[in-house]
Parts: C-alpha cells; structure tokens; sequence
C-alpha cells in the first residue's frame, strides 16, 4: 500500500485581476499488483480538502469567479482503478463532493470586464468520472515520454445562489471535457523524480463555472517516494 500526498498551489491573474494561494490538499491510498499481462493493476481511494473557502478577493477587494480561485472549495471522495498492458495504461476515476465549503460571493456584473463569467455564488457542484488511456514511450532507464486522452463528463447541472439566497441552476453545465496530452519524466534516482504534463481540450462543456477549462495547461511536478 502507497500513501500519496499532495499540495496545490494557484495563480490566475487577467483583466487586472489576480488572485495566487494554496489551493487543496490530498490524501491517497493506493494498492498495487501484478497482472496476468506481465503490467500492473491498482485501486486508489483518498480524500482532498480545499485550504480555503473559495472567496478571496481582489487587491481592491473585488468578489472573483472560481475561474481566478485556487479552490472549488469542496471535499471530494476520490475513487480509482487503472491497469498497464505493455505500454498502454488505462484509468477509471470518479470524483464525488462530499462537503461544500464554498463561500464564494460573484454574481455576475453587468459591465465588462467579468460580465461573460458565470455566476459562482456558493456554487454547489456536481460529480465527475473520468476515463484515461496513455502510451509509454521509454528513450531509456530514466526518461519516459507519455501521449494520451482524457474524457471527463460532469454527471449534472451545477446551481448557484442568487442575491436573494435562491439556487439558481446552471444550465448546459453538466456534460463532457475531453483532453489531450502529452508527459515527460525524468528519474532523478530510486526515491526523486521530475513530472511535466502539458494538457489542451479539444471537447468543452457550454457552461463551465468552476472555471476548470483552460486553452492550455502545464503541470511541472517533483515526486519524492518514501
């Protein structure tokens, strides 16, 4: 059993507008074994817990949509299972809310320049599952590149609170995120390493208020093993 932990820190800044901080923390579990095609198959499980409510503000003190938090403010139960045939790997993964601690306060203005965002107010957000397939390319003991797909479907609409405190419903937000991907890693010894993922949708969801989607994405990571 592998016990995985991680810290996310965020920074998004446009229209003047930015916002950098600790984002979640998680916790995950993971139990490997081999399988009859000679790769690996693994179950993981875990929890991650937002490190702030999802509400801060801007430097003049200006409500933010989630597309500028470093959170969605939520608890999440996570829940994996992936196998390795050859060079392929394969992934099925569900997200599911368990606790909103999202205190987020943007209704949507009016004027430019955060009109087009969707209204977050205390957003209550839905499940996801995901779906993955990669292939590993090994240039030698240390290096591996990986190419592949990653299919997210939001399992329902998302709802928000208007001014008045009722629940709003986010239409067309539920529905499918597809990415591609491409991965680099670089064994620095048996406990160190170093991850690059660089990651594009080419299939998006109409309304995405947790602001998730991004044009273009890159995720330097630097693993230690116990």
């Amino acid at each position: 059993m592998q016990i995985q932990t991680k810290i996310t820190y965020n920074s998004a800044s446009k229209f003047s507008y930015s916002i950098s901080g600790l984002g979640d923390a998680y916790l995950i579990a993971t139990k490997t074994w081999g399988n009859k095609n000679k790769g690996k198959d693994a179950i993981s499980f875990g929890i991650k817990f937002p490190l702030n409510n999802s509400d801060n503000k801007s430097n003049n003190a200006i409500s933010l949509p989630l597309a500028y938090q470093t959170t969605l403010g939520t608890t999440d139960f996570i829940l994996g299972y992936s196998t390795q045939v050859k060079t392929w790997s394969f992934a099925f993964a569900a997200q599911i809310p368990i606790a909103n601690n999202n205190t987020n306060s943007f209704i949507s203005p009016l004027t430019e320049p955060l009109k087009n965002f969707i209204s977050t107010k205390e957003l209550t957000r839905n499940s996801d599952i995901l779906i993955r397939a990669t292939k590993v390319f090994e240039t030698s003991k240390t290096i591996n590149i990986r190419l592949g797909g990653l299919a997210i479907y939001h399992l329902g609409n998302d709802s928000y609170k208007d001014i008045s405190g009722a629940k709003i419903e986010i239409k067309e937000s539920t529905g499918l995120t597809f990415n591609i991907n491409a991965g680099f890693n670089f064994k620095l010894n048996n406990k160190l390493s170093f991850d690059l993922l660089i990651a594009s949708p080419v299939v998006v969801r109409k309304a995405r208020p947790d602001g998730l989607t991004r044009s273009f994405v890159i995720v330097p990571e630097l693993k230690w093993n116990l």
